[in-house]
């Protein structure tokens, strides 16, 4: 090998020796900028209270909600049977049939949020006494009064019975069944109805045993 042959062979190694350097220093600060970018990333903020809170709610409604829709399969509702007399003892039994279908159907499939049932049927006198009774109390009853229950149940309306009419004023009981694991449970509901406003609502109800829901706002109140 001549002279400036083995000059340039030097200076081709010393080249190359410094490219090879050079890519495994840039290997190097690529790997530390990996590693600083994991180790300085941030993790997720911490839900707050109120999210956590409205996650776990949403959790337990979807799965009451599913299982609303699995107990339909089981439970599917029923041809109401109205109970009466005469005419308006048949428009009375109707109206009471609406209320309850859409009280007992909303609550089974939890979309109850933007409906006052208390406003929509009950009578001026009654829902002025609760509306009272709400400024003094946050918790006027201890259980939902179309349901007696504080508990969320698949319920159907089965049979609505008038009983006295009297001029404006009329006796209603309704039978509305519960869903349970092995078989239907009946539950009554007696209803004081007040015809106004050219239709009839809920003045009083009560199960036959505990106190009416007009008394219970009434002792809300100390009257």
């Amino acid at each position: 090998m001549t002279k400036p042959t083995y000059t340039l062979f030097i200076v081709f190694c010393m080249i190359l020796c410094m490219s090879c350097k050079h890519g495994k220093a840039d290997k190097q600060k690529e790997e530390i900028v990996i590693a600083d970018t994991f180790i300085w990333s941030e993790a997720p903020p911490e839900p707050t209270e109120e999210e956590e809170e409205a996650a776990l709610e949403k959790r337990i409604r979807d799965k009451i909600h599913e299982d609303s829709i699995w107990a339909y399969v089981k439970f599917p509702k029923p041809k109401v049977e109205l109970a009466y007399k005469g005419d308006k003892e048949y428009a009375i039994a109707k109206r009471v049939q609406e209320i309850y279908d859409d009280v007992l159907e909303t609550m089974n499939y939890l979309h109850c949020e933007d409906k006052d049932f208390f406003k929509l049927y009950w009578s001026k006198s009654l829902y002025s006494l609760y509306e009272k009774a709400c400024k003094h109390d946050d918790c006027v009853f201890g259980a939902d009064p179309y349901t007696n229950s504080q508990e969320h149940a698949y319920r159907h309306l089965y049979k609505v019975i008038v009983g006295s009419v009297k001029n404006e004023r009329a006796t209603v009981n309704v039978i509305f069944g519960v869903y349970g694991p092995e078989e239907i449970y009946m539950h009554k509901m007696i209803l004081s109805l007040l015809y106004e406003r050219g239709n009839w609502y809920i003045d009083d109800m009560s199960d036959g045993e505990a106190m009416s829901v007009r008394e219970e706002i009434k002792e809300s109140l100390h009257l």
